[in-house]
């Protein structure tokens, strides 16, 4: 149950008489629109008592009935209290209202009554006669909380939690609020000229407006000033600021935002608020009257995770990038900071790097603190100031136990407060007092510097945090880090990593480092006989205790033995280290992303590690990959991590060591590229992708000079490997350096005048594209030229004429477009390779030989080039065209497709050719003579068939020996010759499927076009059927083809079913099982119920029910038809839960508009409670996507069904019902509030 709506219940039980009756008179007023009449008997005007009077309030409705209405806050004796108030209802002298005139009586109490009592009242009434309507506390308190949450002023509720608040209020809170390491919002504005425009320009759309940045970089500011400008200039709006409390904000929302009026919000940080953005989300998707515009700022690194919120609705995202060094000095120099002194300007941009924030916090410090400790001072020193200047806590700073609890809250991030055990566990072993503590607690509650909910404490800000724990446990040392490491490591791993590595980032290594190196280095004395906790200790302190990490690892690696006759291999699969990694290199590879002293050490130990485990190099090739390409960061530093790694493998490949040898040709052309495919982890989980170019400054020059020298000396022993690293070097996916490439050249080319020389083919093609690749790139080589001319024999000259290759050839034709190259190519081909003497054969088939060794040995790149050649000379000269292609079958080159064009040519000529091409296909290689003769057959003219050939077609259907595509529409025509080639055709396939286990596949629309024609072989095509079904993804995905079968018969419906749902399944709804077609075919209803029983039978629900399959997608058209059944089936199966449970699900997710009443239905048909409570009337869960609160969507689900309830006319009957329904809403807020806690006390949970 909600804390908000149990607190409403609670108060209600206080009330007294009068209080009872003015908030009851209130809520009928709210709950009765258009109310023609309304009076009270029983309250005095202005005085908290009641009089006597009956009724103690009557009303008349809209339409005129007479309501009377009487309240009590009598407990005891309940029962015949509201016996007594009909009584007095219906008591003609006291009322002078003839009984026959009241409508109804309500009768509220602020108190409940058992089921027994409800019924005895209900029944009481029933023999009066008079309907009567029983409003209870719990009622009564759930109509507040959900319709009426104003009424809660009656009770001493506060109507909200303060978080949507006025500008000039949040802008105060903002500035003096307590926790908050944010700079003050009413600084001046500067700049930001455009952007203010485009966000002007995005307000006058009907768009949600995102403004995402770096923090610190001013996205508040310009939202608040976009506002005040907004609503100086619509006066019909008013804006609010959704300020971050972290409670829940639904009522707050129902109170301040009226559907009518125009409103203008603005939500700061919208990702740290999550509920209150989801909660506004469904506000904003009502229907209003009035129009509604909202704003939200979020840091650059959550855009993604506010993109998953509102990915339906229409946005404009504007980026809020940091300000230029020049523009925070202008910034700076004016009012009010007046910061002049270039020393101090300089200091302050250091400072800020663009953030505004910083810039406007350290301006402020520049001017209150003396000069040499702004200059010079430490961070530590400047973040000191900034929390007792501007978060006025100097008291916090002067109070030993606030600062310690502070401290305790910064490192375990949160703590229940009614954990007592682990609360006295920890202040027992820093010697804190209790109640000194739960009273610090609740003082930095006060101030905000925490947040507290669910009897949990938290923290309210990670820099602050941060701030706080390097203070109490580092600085001060007020509290003991010793004690922390010694109790709460490993079992925290995650909280030290939290604190202690942030604090290294803001305070800098060795100050971290010089306050706990004393207390690890003790730490590990005492642990260093378990295993398990040293590996632990240095895996996570590593960075502080390198040295050691790194003997550590070298102990370990040294009690590895050498591995015999190693084998060096570096390749790797795609995520071939996803799910299992050495935990050697894991260690190892942590020193990889740093240029420390620790770094080459690291790099060697790994080399020595794969030396006696050459099993691990490919992993630690890929992490070399993936922590050491280059990147900006590497250019501040003068790439100094890849300089020494690549000093370290040219130095060990000079002496031939065959590890780092293997590596260096493994690294080499990934450290040669131009740029990088950078891939970065963010907070909240976002991933930043960008491509880094990498300069050809004078560190990059000499290295690549290295690298190229190294690999050139390493040809005479690893020729292939060497000229493979060359030939197949790619710069990157985006375009080359040219300044790169014209600095390598002076390297490549020597090398490639002395090593090539003309009758390599290959070689002569890679120069061939290098100089192609030059000359797209504006690069003039002229010994690039010559070494082409040098290598380009006659040969190969030959070769790439035969050469299909629009991206290395469209320069030759000077072609524009792929259409143009085709045209130019073919016509090239038709020019040059007609002959007229079958000895010039030679010259193809070496060209052939030479185009399969360029393209190693892939034959598909000569189709095209051979199918034109061959239909080119079998219309210039048959016979040649004819000889030409007989050699080609003979020496087909391999993983070539078929030659299409000379087959289709041949066909078209007369019966002789025919005859000599059908006896020339039947020598092809076995493995594919069967696809070249399907060919012959599909292309065959229908003239040329004969008896003969059809009985062939026949013979080779039935001997498929692999995979194949059997294409029935062609071959039908034959069907002159064998009137049973159809069922003959389709009895081959089955058998080749199920004798010889092939995949034989049929057209997808086979069933739909064919099972007509072998209706008298249903058996046969039955099992077709479920054969490709079975082969083939997604076979039939219309079921046009399932729809003709069961149209022919019935009662196959039954048969698919039963092989489809033979067995329990969790299957819900798949769109290749759309059956909706059933509803066209006019079936009956036994066999559509047998249909859905088995569906149900056969399913496990979650999430959307299988049986939605019958339904989901019925056309217009058929829709009544499928209704009929429904209400049909819904009818017969009314005592029959599981039934129901699954219609009701179809009802959810295909007819959402007809579920509330079919439960209507269900309560007039069956209104035993224990059946109702049996069936899941929500549904069974499902996929949930986004951050939502789970019990919140379910609550709100059971509450559309309680509606139903509250409607039906018998509402003694619908009393235990409605009663279950309650409890079962109880139980889903009660999750929420469970799921809110979760995440409360854990934002990544």
């Amino acid at each position: 149950m909600s804390s908000r709506l149990q607190l409403i219940e609670q108060k209600l039980t206080t009330l007294g008489g009068a209080e009872f009756q003015v908030l009851c008179d209130e809520y009928i007023g709210m709950r009765e629109e258009g109310l023609s009449g309304f009076h009270r008997y029983g309250t005095q005007f202005g005085k908290e008592k009641t009089r006597p009077g009956t009724p103690d309030t009557f009303y008349r409705t809209a339409k005129g009935d007479l309501v009377f209405v009487e309240y009590t806050t009598q407990a005891d004796d309940l029962v015949s209290k509201l016996k007594g108030d009909i009584d007095k209802c219906l008591d003609e002298e006291k009322t002078n209202v003839p009984v026959s005139d009241i409508t109804k009586i309500e009768l509220f109490f602020n108190s409940r009554l058992t089921l027994e009592e409800e019924r005895t009242v209900y029944d009481y009434a029933k023999s009066k006669r008079i309907p009567i309507m029983l409003i209870d506390q719990g009622w009564l308190a759930q109509e507040i909380y959900t319709k009426y949450l104003v009424l809660s002023q009656h009770l001493g509720i506060p109507l909200d939690t303060g978080q949507i608040q006025t500008i000039e209020k949040f802008i105060q809170e903002y500035t003096n609020k307590g926790g908050s390491v944010s700079t003050p919002l009413d600084n001046p504005f500067f700049y930001r000229e455009k952007e203010k425009k485009e966000i002007e320009s995005a307000l006058n759309s009907d768009t949600i407006l995102i403004l995402e940045g770096s923090p610190g970089v001013g996205k508040t500011k310009i939202a608040l000033q976009a506002i005040t400008e907004f609503l100086q200039k619509n006066i019909s709006y008013k804006g609010y600021v959704i300020a971050r409390k972290d409670q829940d904000i639904a009522d707050d929302l129902k109170i301040h935002l009226h559907a009518e009026k125009n409103y203008i919000l603005l939500i700061d940080d919208a990702n740290r608020q999550a509920p209150n953005f989801r909660q506004l989300l469904g506000y904003y998707r009502q229907l209003r009257k009035g129009n509604l515009k909202i704003i939200l700022t979020v840091r650059n690194y959550a855009l993604e995770e506010i993109r998953k919120y509102t990915n339906d609705l229409p946005t404009i995202e504007i980026p809020i990038a940091k300000f230029s060094d020049q523009e925070i000095l202008e910034i700076v120099s004016q009012e009010p900071f007046k910061i002049i002194t270039p020393q101090y300007q300089t200091r302050v941009v250091m400072l800020a790097d663009g953030n505004i924030r910083l810039a406007i916090m350290a301006a402020r410090l520049a001017n209150k603190i003396p000069g040499g400790a702004f200059l010079y001072g430490t961070l530590s020193e400047i973040y000191d100031d900034y929390f007792k200047n501007f978060v006025h806590a100097s008291t916090i700073f002067s109070n030993p136990d606030i600062l310690k609890a502070i401290g305790i809250i910064s490192f375990f991030f949160s703590v229940n407060k009614k954990d007592k055990s682990f609360i006295t566990t920890l202040l027992n072993l820093l010697e804190l007092d209790y109640y000194k503590f739960q009273d610090a607690l609740f003082e930095l509650e006060q101030r905000e510097l925490v947040e507290s909910q669910f009897e949990t404490v938290r923290i309210s800000d990670q820099v602050m945090a941060t701030y706080f724990f390097h203070k109490v446990f580092i600085k001060n040392k007020l509290l003991s880090f010793e004690i922390l490491l010694k109790n709460y490591f490993p079992e925290y791993k995650q909280r030290f990593s939290d604190s202690i590595i942030p604090s290294h980032n803001m305070f800098g290594h060795q100050a971290i480092l010089n306050e706990i190196s004393s207390i690890l280095d003790k730490y590990h004395r005492d642990i260093k006989n378990d295993l398990v906790l040293e590996r632990e200790y240095f895996d996570f302190f590593w960075f502080f205790k390198r040295i050691e990490t790194l003997d550590y690892i070298n102990t370990h690696i040294q009690n590895i033995p050498f591995s015999q006759n190693p084998v060096y291999e570096t390749d790797y699969s795609m995520n071939a280290f996803s799910f299992t990694r050495d935990r050697c290199l894991d260690m190892l590879s942590k020193f990889f992303p740093y240029d420390i002293d620790s770094f080459l050490p690291s790099l060697q130990l790994s080399f020595e590690y794969v030396k006696r485990k050459p099993e691990a190099l490919p992993e630690l090739i890929y992490k070399i990959r993936e922590k050491l390409i280059f990147d900006q960061p590497d250019q501040d530093f003068g790439f100094a991590r890849q300089v020494k790694l690549f000093g370290l493998l040219v130095k060990e490949t000079i002496k031939k060591n065959p590890v780092y040898v293997k590596s260096f040709l493994a690294l080499t052309p990934t450290f040669l590229a131009h740029h990088y495919q950078i891939t970065k982890g963010a907070k909240n989980n976002a991933i930043t992708f960008y491509q880094y170019p990498i300069p050809l400054n004078p560190i990059i020059r000499n290295f690549r000079k290295k690298i190229w020298d190294a690999l050139f000396a390493l040809y005479i022993d690893y020729p292939v490997q060497v000229m493979g690293i060359i030939q197949n070097f790619s710069p990157g996916l985006r375009e080359p350096d040219k300044n790169i490439w014209e600095y390598d050249l002076q390297f490549i080319l020597p090398f490639l005048k002395e090593t090539l020389c003309p009758g390599n083919i290959k070689d002569a093609e890679y120069v061939y594209e290098l100089n192609d690749r030059m000359k797209r790139l504006g690069i003039t080589k002229p010994e690039l030229g010559e070494l082409k001319a040098k290598l380009e024999t006659a040969e190969f000259k030959y070769a790439k004429a035969l050469d299909w290759n629009y991206v290395r050839g469209k320069s030759e034709f000077d072609a524009k477009n792929l259409h143009e190259y085709r045209a130019a190519k073919e016509k090239q081909l038709r020019e040059e390779f007609v002959f007229q003497d079958k000895n010039k054969f030679d010259d193809l088939f070496v060209g052939i030989s030479n185009i399969l060794l360029i393209n190693n040995n892939q034959g598909y790149v000569l189709q095209q080039p051979l199918n034109v050649i061959l239909d080119e000379n079998l219309k210039k000269e048959f016979e040649i065209g004819f000889s030409l292609f007989e050699r080609l079958i003979k020496q087909y080159p391999p993983q070539m497709g078929l030659l299409t064009e000379p087959v289709r040519y041949i066909l078209n000529t007369n019966e002789k050719n025919i005859n000599r091409l059908y006896r020339l296909l039947e020598t092809t290689a076995a493995e594919i003579r069967d696809l070249w003769l399907l060919n012959f057959f599909c292309f065959l003219p229908e003239k040329y068939i004969t008896e003969e050939y059809t009985k062939q077609l026949l013979e080779l259907v039935a001997q498929i020996n692999d995979n194949r595509y059997i294409p029935v529409d062609e071959l039908l025509k034959f069907e002159k010759f064998d009137s049973n080639l159809l069922k003959k055709i389709i009895t081959s396939v089955v058998r080749s499927i199920s004798d010889k286990n092939y995949r034989t596949s049929l057209s997808y629309h086979f069933f739909e076009n064919y099972a007509e024609r072998l209706k008298e072989d249903f058996d046969l095509l039955t099992e077709a059927y479920f054969q490709q079904e079975t082969i083939t993804d997604h076979y039939d995905f219309s079921k046009k083809g399932l729809q003709q079968l069961v149209s022919i018969k019935p009662e196959f419906l039954i048969t698919y079913i039963n092989k489809k749902f033979h067995e329990k399944s969790w299957e819900t709804t798949d769109a290749d099982d759309n059956l909706t077609f059933i509803w066209s075919l006019n079936l009956p209803y036994a066999m559509l119920s047998q249909v859905a029983d088995r569906i149900i039978e056969s399913t496990y629900p979650i999430g959307e029910h299988a049986l939605n399959r019958m339904f989901q997608g019925t056309p217009p058209d058929q829709q009544n038809i499928a209704f009929i059944f429904l209400d049909d089936y819904f009818t017969q199966s009314i005592r029959n839960y599981k039934k129901i449970e699954a219609i009701v699900n179809v009802l959810k997710y295909s007819f959402p508009s007809k579920l509330n009443n079919y439960i209507k239905k269900y309560l007039e048909l069956n209104p035993d409670p224990m059946e109702f409570q049996k069936i899941e009337w929500i549904g069974t869960g499902g996929v949930y996507s986004g951050d939502i609160i789970i019990g919140e969507l379910r609550a709100k689900d059971w509450e559309e069904v309680l509606k139903v309830v509250t409607n039906m006319e018998d509402q003694i009957a619908m009393l235990p019902i409605a009663r279950y329904i309650k409890s079962r809403i109880e139980d889903e807020l009660r999750s929420a509030e469970q799921e809110k806690e979760r995440k409360f006390i854990n934002p990544r949970w």
